[in-house]
């Protein structure tokens, strides 16, 4: 009998310390952490007495934030309620994932679902900024990011709406006053912008760093109405640059802020033209890392056509900023100019999406009788010559073509360039527009000058078979232009006019070509 109450106590005693130390536990758990959602009378006793001699600890602090992050990780690795996965999902932008992070799991999880809710745009709209924020932060996934947009959807949608949360936040953080709020607002555009990145590719989603979205992204979005956005809509950007160039050095958001902005395809309002412009040539600096700088030429290639509209630069500066802009260009990308970037990163050559970038500027600019000044004073003839053996090779059809035409605006009598590489560069243009869909008017516009420059380098006569080539190419764009000119395409009295030149080349080729046979 005394055993067995020896053994009784044993138990009571034991469970009743148990219980103490329980709630003694809860007690401080929810006093050291006060997003604990186990909170009782004495945890708020304790923590009212802790306050009155501590200083209140944040509920974000970095501890927090990671176990939140591992809190929802754990949820999209092991959950089958769909709801539970759903509501974890949508928590993912609001954290702050670790980039050494292994998310493979949750990566492949939330792509399943995505698929899953294809037929449900609002359900599929969250998984797919769930995949874009863990992308942006740049944690490990594996397979790495090749999801395509005919199953994404809108991408449109995706690239507008973190372009309107960093518009928001960029807003917010200028009526702040409270600092710690500011750089919160600052902190979140900065995110947003990111993540806009991460859509930047046509056809599938990216890391923000990939160098290929420099020169390959495209991130032009419409409005819910289908409208393209108005120049006005991007002054908030411009501020932003401003901002990161004039009070900070952070160059991966300048580089960011830049490629969102090309997707201007423009200047800017005419309230911030100008600011924009002379960031720009600061952004092209030799001084500023590689991504900076070659985003910031891609701005400016982007903005080509409205460049090249404009006749004057009426300032009253004592520097015309459009020279400052064209002495800017070549050392923002020549690979001799400074061998060593700003990161410490090797430059190599500029590769074939680079010059491809390059030549789509320069064309559009010798449109312009002042910028074909401009270029030649300032070595871009030079260069294009340099550029030649490469052009002649680019997997690109187009840069042929760009290339001729480049030379036959800004240097017509051929001063510059040699006979035999000119010759052979004309008939590789009409040979490569053989592959393309002759749908730019700005391609169209310029065939009258690719036709002048024909006939002034016409294949020697003994050259049969140069000659039926070059026939067979130009007979192939004649057909074409008909086609546009049967469809009443928009830009009609440019189609009418090369059509007239192309109809007189290849009546006298096909006449040539006779005699010769």
């Amino acid at each position: 009998m005394f055993t067995q109450q020896r053994t009784i106590s044993s138990v009571v005693i034991c469970s009743t310390a148990f219980g103490v130390l329980s709630y003694l536990s809860t007690i401080l758990i929810s006093v050291s952490h006060p997003d604990s959602p186990f909170h009782t009378a004495g945890s708020s006793l304790v923590g009212a007495i802790c306050k009155s001699f501590l200083r209140a600890r944040s509920t974000l602090t970095p501890d927090v934030t990671f176990g939140r992050s591992s809190a929802i990780r754990w949820i999209l690795e092991t959950s089958t309620n769909s709801e539970v996965v759903e509501t974890a999902a949508a928590m993912i932008p609001r954290l702050q994932w670790p980039q050494k992070l292994d998310a493979s799991t949750v990566y492949a999880r939330l792509l399943d679902n995505y698929a899953a809710y294809a037929n449900k745009p609002e359900l599929s709209v969250t998984y797919g900024k769930a995949i874009a924020h863990l992308l942006m932060q740049s944690v490990k996934v594996n397979p790495p990011p090749m999801i395509t947009y005919h199953s994404m959807g809108d991408r449109s949608r995706f690239i507008r709406d973190a372009f309107m949360d960093a518009r928001l936040a960029w807003d917010c953080f200028k009526a702040a006053d409270n600092e710690d709020v500011r750089q919160k607002h600052k902190a979140d555009a900065r995110t947003a912008l990111r993540t806009m990145l991460v859509h930047g590719l046509r056809y599938r989603l990216s890391f923000p760093d990939n160098e290929k979205l420099i020169w390959d992204g495209d991130l032009r979005w419409q409005q819910n109405n289908g409208l393209t956005p108005c120049s006005v809509d991007f002054d908030w950007l411009i501020d932003y640059l401003l901002d990161k160039v004039n009070h900070s050095n952070d160059y991966e958001a300048e580089g960011d802020a830049l490629l969102a902005l090309s997707a201007m395809h423009g200047l800017g309002s005419s309230a911030k033209r100008s600011s924009y412009v002379d960031t720009l040539v600061r952004c092209m600096d030799p001084t500023r890392p590689r991504r900076v700088r070659y985003a910031a030429f891609r701005a400016v290639s982007d903005a080509g056509d409205e460049l090249a509209s404009i006749t004057n630069s009426s300032t009253s500066q004592s520097v015309d900023p459009l020279d400052k802009l064209s002495r800017a260009l070549l050392p923002a990308i020549r690979p001799d100019h400074n061998p060593t970037t700003h990161d410490g990163t090797s430059e190599n050559s500029f590769e074939a999406l680079g010059n491809r970038c390059y030549l789509r500027l320069i064309f559009a600019l010798a449109k312009n009788e002042g910028w074909c000044e401009r270029l030649t004073r300032d070595g871009h003839i030079k260069w294009c010559i340099s550029l030649v053996d490469q052009v002649l090779v680019s997997p690109f059809p187009l840069d042929r073509f760009y290339l001729a035409v480049i030379f036959l605006r800004i240097d017509p009598s051929g001063k510059y360039i040699s006979p035999d590489p000119w010759r052979t560069l004309i008939k590789s243009a009409w040979n490569q527009l053989d592959y393309l869909a002759i749908d730019d008017a700005h391609i169209i516009g310029a065939l009258p000058a690719l036709v002048t420059a024909t006939r002034q380098n016409l294949p020697d006569a003994k050259d049969v078979v140069a000659l039926k080539e070059l026939t067979k190419d130009v007979n192939w764009v004649l057909r074409m232009l008909k086609e546009k000119q049967g469809a009443h395409y928009q830009a009609d009295d440019l189609v009418d006019a090369a059509l007239l030149h192309v109809q007189g080349l290849y009546d006298e080729l096909s006449a040539a070509s006779l005699t010769v046979g």
